[in-house]
């Protein structure tokens, strides 16, 4: 997460105002949103899982 909270901008945009972090050591992706002020993480999701999952947590 320091990493998201030091450089957000660094992340791709995958939809909309989404962003995904993949981890490392794990087949996981952060997605989050980037706002004035504030960073919201919209989940942490398993990569194998369909992508309508995060897709349905970004809604506004």
């Amino acid at each position: 997460m320091s990493e998201i909270e030091r450089d957000p901008q660094h992340f791709p945009v995958v939809h909309g105002r989404l962003h995904r972090m993949l981890l490392q050591r794990f087949p996981y992706g952060v997605y989050f949103k980037l706002y004035v002020r504030s960073i919201s993480v919209a989940g942490v999701i398993h990569g194998h899982r369909h992508p309508d999952v995060w897709l349905q947590r970004a809604a506004p």
